[in-house]
């Protein structure tokens, strides 16, 4: 006996979904662990606590230049006719 028509599609869905939300765990569990280890607490001898957090922020340029801007337009053509 055959499934219906559709079956398939609805089975490779399912399976797309639950791929993308194993990747979107593993993304979320890589980003906060990588978080608690850039947040440090040390313990003075004052009984004090001091409390350290790193924070990045990396800029990477393009080899290629990217403009950010569309180009400007042409400049229209004058045509100067002079009449003797």
């Amino acid at each position: 006996m055959s499934s219906p028509r559709g079956s398939l599609i609805i089975l490779s869905m399912s399976l797309f979904l639950s791929i993308s939300s194993a990747v979107n765990f593993n993304a979320s569990a890589a980003n906060s662990l990588y978080s608690q280890l850039l947040h440090r607490i040390d313990e003075q001898d004052s009984g004090d606590i001091t409390e350290y957090h790193v924070f990045s922020n990396i800029k990477i340029l393009s080899p290629t230049p990217i403009p950010r801007a569309p180009p400007d337009a042409p400049s229209p053509i004058t045509i100067q006719i002079i009449a003797r």
